[in-house]
């Protein structure tokens, strides 16, 4: 049904994935402290506390994956395989809950360590055509941050960085305040900014830039850039340049 979308009225990529992962949502209905919002719910993820369910599930199809890139209509029901995955670690954790819960926890110490900064008129309307986000909050809830946060922990994980999802928090608690985050922001809004100038596909380019960041933000074995949000901006981008040559 989900391939042939035969409906009188056809549904969207969204509401299908959805439907597919429907019991994703479920596991985590009663967090009080995290809302899921589906397209059937005809609401947006406004509060620090709402995501789009379809994003959180791009994310863990990356972590799933190793890999930055969103689902797409193409490979739904490839995905159905990559399921077999979840096995070897979902014995006793519910880890996509501990996925969300891991991204959460990443969003609200970002805009916490920034003291919920935006940066200032005069710069939002000096870059408001090229502006990825004007706080932290505005930039790392979109989907492209959360594929890129998604396949950079699977990739951690793999490199034995960590051993589950949840430890990725106690590293997250370690991020120290940012003394200067309008420097921060406009920062990572300036290399997406260059990113956007250059990459034929902008999409997939700036899900590969977080990818590059969380993995630089959050690898112990990265001596310049752990727990260093500014450096790990520079340093993702160097990385992302050499991969794109």
């Amino acid at each position: 049904m989900l391939t042939l979308n035969t409906a009188q009225t056809p549904m969207s990529l969204r509401h299908q994935i959805e439907i597919l992962y429907s019991n994703f949502s479920d596991s985590i209905s009663n967090n009080a402290d995290i809302e899921l919002l589906k397209e059937s719910d005809e609401k947006r993820a406004y509060n620090k506390n709402q995501y789009n369910f379809k994003d959180i599930l791009d994310g863990f199809n990356s972590y799933i994956e190793r890999n930055e890139l969103a689902i797409t209509r193409d490979n739904v029901l490839e995905n159905l395989q990559s399921l077999e995955t979840l096995a070897d670690e979902n014995n006793e954790d519910d880890i996509f809950k501990d996925f969300l819960e891991a991204f959460h926890a990443l969003v609200c110490k970002l805009d916490d360590i920034t003291n919920n900064h935006e940066i200032s008129r005069t710069l939002e309307e000096e870059l408001r055509s090229d502006l990825f986000g004007k706080s932290s909050l505005q930039i790392f809830r979109k989907s492209q941050a959360i594929t890129g946060f998604g396949a950079a922990i699977g990739k951690l994980k793999d490199s034995k960085i960590i051993n589950k999802i949840s430890d990725v928090k106690l590293i997250i608690d370690e991020i120290p305040m940012i003394e200067e985050p309008e420097e921060f922001i406009i920062a990572i809004n300036k290399q997406l900014l260059n990113i956007k100038n250059k990459a034929p596909k902008i999409g997939n380019a700036q899900r590969m830039f977080f990818m590059f960041f969380f993995r630089e933000l959050l690898n112990n074995e990265n001596e310049d850039s752990f727990l260093q949000p500014i450096k790990a901006v520079d340093s993702a981008y160097h990385k992302y340049v050499s991969q794109t040559l």
